[in-house]
């Protein structure tokens, strides 16, 4: 028998990730801003040949 996912638990944040914010730490940020960063490499430098 499983538990239900609990909301309420603290180390759990709302985006339902099952891993505990105490875990994935403060840098949880840093990630997502690499991924926007390389996006936008990526873009200018399809653009590039354009301009």
């Amino acid at each position: 028998m499983t538990e239900p996912h609990n909301h309420d638990d603290p180390d759990v944040d709302e985006a339902g990730s099952d891993v505990p914010l105490n875990v994935r730490g403060p840098f949880w940020w840093w990630r997502e801003a690499m991924i926007v960063f390389a996006v936008m490499v990526v873009a200018i430098w399809f653009l590039i040949p354009f301009i």
